[in-house]
């Protein structure tokens, strides 16, 4: 067997046929989430920190927010549309893996950021970013615009 040496921050996942089989088993989900906070966290230059603060909170929205927690609560819901593209898991698992938080909560994330990468080309690429340092299939390009 060959053994590679990753560069910090590259996901084994980012190299093809290193890691083999992809079925996940249903107790690696802390595993998976963990590293789609880190690299989520990473590309958007939050700190893991405050990130699971707000994940630990009972309410994402109630009462007065500090500033820059729009930004926390986006890559929450990037972080939710990664795990629930990418993996077999129900909306209720993916809330319950983010704080538990409700199946109604994860569907509105996923809804938001397929909205954002289908209009916003930046938003896209980072989308493309995160997935390819998670060893997940890229998004297809967008040949042209579809009204619906």
């Amino acid at each position: 067997m060959q053994l590679h040496i990753l560069p910090k921050g590259i996901s084994p996942y980012a190299i093809p046929g290193l890691t083999g089989n992809r079925s996940i088993n249903p107790h690696d989900y802390d595993n998976i989430v963990s590293e789609i906070i880190r690299v989520v966290c990473e590309e958007y230059n939050i700190s893991v920190e405050s990130f699971n603060k707000i994940l630990h909170q009972k309410k994402l929205l109630g009462g007065k927010r500090k500033r820059g927690s729009n930004a926390i609560i986006h890559s929450l819901h990037v972080c939710m549309y990664v795990l629930k593209e990418n993996t077999p898991a129900s909306l209720q698992k993916t809330g319950d893996c983010f704080g538990k938080r409700n199946h109604s909560t994860v569907l509105c994330g996923v809804r938001v950021v397929k909205n954002l990468i289908s209009v916003y080309l930046e938003d896209r690429r980072r989308m493309n970013t995160i997935l390819f340092r998670l060893g997940y299939p890229q998004l297809e390009s967008i040949t042209k615009w579809e009204l619906k």
